[in-house]
């Protein structure tokens, strides 16, 4: 992928609907289309890529390069792991956050891993398995 080009990114869907009584409801992946930009000063990570998305509330997307399984159609991943554990984790002002783990992705609802893609709680729910 370069600088300037619109892709089209297949990823897993780590929702938390995945891991309820309607999990048969959501999809598995979710596509994402948007232009390639340089990432964002504050990540370090070669392992992410960032997408500007227009007509989305947040129009600056990062990536894992790891997780994702198609661009532009092409399969870039073998396997699409499914298996997701959640976490219910408390946050320092009282707070709940969901964690969703699976094979090789973390995720969780708080604003700092919106921004940074890594977070404390993250940590502690890793504690915990």
């Amino acid at each position: 992928m370069n600088i300037g080009e619109t892709v089209t990114v297949e990823m897993p869907n780590f929702s938390a609907v995945l891991t309820g009584p309607n999990a048969h409801l959501d999809s598995k992946t979710f596509k994402v289309t948007g232009k390639v930009i340089a990432p964002p000063a504050w990540l370090k990570d070669k392992e992410h890529f960032a997408l500007f998305v227009a007509d989305s509330p947040v129009p600056v997307r990062v990536f894992d390069r790891r997780r994702v399984i198609s661009i532009d159609g092409i399969q870039v991943s073998q396997e699409i792991d499914t298996s997701i554990r959640s976490f219910a984790i408390k946050g320092s002002k009282g707070e709940y956050y969901t964690v969703l783990a699976s094979k090789n992705a973390w995720t969780c609802t708080c604003v700092g891993f919106q921004f940074r893609k890594y977070c404390k709680h993250i940590d502690e729910a890793k504690s915990k398995q």
